[in-house]
């Protein structure tokens, strides 16, 4: 019994049945978990979308902080320091 190994094209894993690349989903404001929209909006503007730059603003390369290791857990914890009550979804870690 033979293995045979062979080159695989790792592009052709990211592409849909078409042969397009798929596409990333695309957060927005509108899918995070809030309950009063219009309030809570402003929370994520004015307190934790600050916190994050602020955070950002250390590290050695600011402009890179969106493949930084502790991205998710600073977005996390701002997240749940302003709203305890809503667990932080995925749409938290992406936007």
């Amino acid at each position: 019994m033979d293995i045979k190994l062979k080159a695989a094209d790792i592009t052709a894993a990211k592409r849909g049945a078409s042969g397009r690349p798929v596409a990333k989903p695309r957060y927005k404001n509108g899918h995070l978990p809030f309950e009063n929209p219009m309030q809570d909006l402003q929370t994520w503007r004015n307190a934790i979308v600050p916190d994050i730059v602020d955070w950002a603003g250390t590290l050695k390369k600011p402009f890179a902080a969106n493949s930084h290791p502790n991205l998710q857990n600073v977005v996390e914890d701002s997240w749940n320091e302003e709203f305890p009550e809503i667990p932080a979804y995925d749409a938290v870690q992406a936007v």
